[in-house]
C-alpha cells in the first residue's frame, strides 16, 4: 500500500509540476506577443506621424510625392487612412492638394475599381471612402454607380454618398435612378429629397403636383420646408385641401420648419380638420408660428375625443399665452 500510495503522490506531483509548466510557457507566449503588439503599434504611431508630417510637407511645396518615403512604403490602407484623417484637418488650398496626391497616388483609382467588385458590401466599403475625396472622377463613378449597379441596396448607398459629397442629381433624376416609382420608400429616401430642397426647389415643387407621383407627394412636399425660401410657402398651401391626409400633415411639417408667418392663416384653418393626425400637425405649426388668432380653437381642442389632440392643444395654449393657465379656460367651459 505504501508504494501505491507514493507513486499515486509522484503522479499526481508530475502532473501539476507538468501543468504549471505549461501555464508558465502560455504566459510567457501572451506577454511576447502583448509586446509585440505594443511595439507595433508604437511604430505605426510613429510612422502615421512621420507620413503625416511627409504630407503637410508635400502640400507646402517643401517635397515632392517622390520624396515621402514612408508614405510610399505604407500599406494602400495606412495612406488612405492618412489621407481620409487629413482631409477632414484642412480646407481650401490644402484640400485640393490633398486631392492631388491622392489621385497621382493611384489609391483613388484602386477604389474605382472595386466599384467593380462582386460583393456588394465590398462596393458599399469603396464608396464610404471614395466620398471623403469629392474629385469629379470620383462624382462620376458613383453617378454610374448609382444608376447601373445590380443591386439597389448599392445604388442607395451611391445616392447618400452623393448627397454627403454634395453632387446628388436632381430630384427627377433621383427618383428614376433609384426607380422610386415602384419601390417602397424609406428615411433615406426622405433625407435625399431634403438634401435636394436647397437647390432644386422648383423642381420639387413641379413634381409633387405630379399625379403619377402621387405615392411619394407627402415626401416631396415635406422636403421643400428644407428649401430655405419663404416662396415655398404659397406651394405648400396648395396641398393643403389634398385628400391625402399625410399630404396635409406633410404641409404643415414643411410651413413649421420655414417658420415664415404667411403658412399662419392656412394652417389655422387646418385645426378643424376631420383628421385627428392632421389637427395635431396644425396645433404644433401654429404655436411654431406664433399664431394667438388660434387660441379660441384651441381652446375648443381641450374637449377633443383624442388624448392626443388635447394634449398638443394644451401644449400651444401655453406657448401661445403663457401668463393665463390653461385651466381657467377649462373650468369656464364646464360652467
Amino acid at each position: 500500500m505504501t508504494g501505491i500510495s507514493f507513486g499515486l503522490a509522484a503522479t499526481v506531483w508530475i502532473v501539476s509540476l507538468s501543468f504549471a509548466f505549461v501555464m508558465a510557457i502560455q504566459m510567457t507566449i501572451l506577454l511576447l506577443r502583448r509586446r509585440r503588439i505594443e511595439l507595433s503599434a508604437t511604430s505605426r504611431r510613429a510612422d502615421a506621424l512621420t507620413m503625416s508630417r511627409e504630407l503637410m510637407a508635400v502640400i507646402s511645396g517643401k517635397l515632392t510625392l517622390d520624396g515621402a518615403p514612408t508614405f510610399a512604403a505604407s500599406s494602400t490602407n495606412e495612406r488612405l487612412k492618412m489621407l481620409t484623417h487629413l482631409m477632414h484637418l484642412v480646407r481650401g488650398d490644402d484640400r485640393a492638394a490633398l486631392l492631388r496626391i491622392a489621385e497621382r497616388s493611384g489609391l483613388l483609382r484602386r477604389l474605382i475599381d472595386d466599384l467593380a467588385s462582386r460583393r456588394p458590401a465590398q462596393r458599399v466599403d469603396s464608396m464610404k471612402i471614395l466620398e471623403q475625396f469629392s474629385t469629379p472622377t470620383n462624382v462620376e463613378a458613383l453617378l454610374a454607380c448609382m444608376g447601373s449597379d445590380r443591386s439597389l441596396v448599392v445604388r442607395n448607398e451611391a445616392a447618400a454618398a452623393l448627397a454627403r459629397m454634395g453632387h446628388l442629381p436632381d430630384p427627377a433624376i433621383v427618383i428614376d435612378m433609384l426607380d422610386l416609382k415602384q419601390q417602397p420608400l424609406t428615411p433615406l429616401h426622405q433625407a435625399l429629397f431634403r438634401a435636394s430642397a436647397p437647390h432644386a426647389a422648383n423642381q420639387l415643387a413641379t413634381l409633387a403636383r405630379n399625379d403619377s407621383l402621387r405615392t411619394m407627394r407627402a415626401l416631396l412636399v415635406e422636403a421643400l420646408g428644407w428649401s430655405n425660401g419663404f416662396a415655398r410657402v404659397e406651394d405648400l398651401q396648395g396641398h393643403t385641401s389634398d385628400p391625402d391626409p399625410h399630404v396635409r400633415c406633410a404641409a404643415l411639417r414643411a410651413a413649421r420648419r420655414l417658420g415664415h408667418p404667411g403658412a399662419a392663416p392656412w394652417a389655422f384653418s387646418l385645426l378643424i380638420d376631420p383628421i385627428d393626425i392632421v389637427r395635431i400637425q396644425a396645433i404644433q405649426t401654429c404655436a411654431k408660428l406664433g399664431a394667438s388668432d388660434a387660441i379660441p380653437i384651441l381652446v375648443s381642442l381641450l374637449e377633443n375625443p383624442s388624448w392626443w389632440v388635447r394634449m398638443r392643444a394644451r401644449q400651444a395654449i401655453e406657448t401661445l399665452r403663457p401668463q393665463q393657465p390653461v385651466r381657467a379656460d377649462i373650468t369656464g367651459m364646464l360652467q
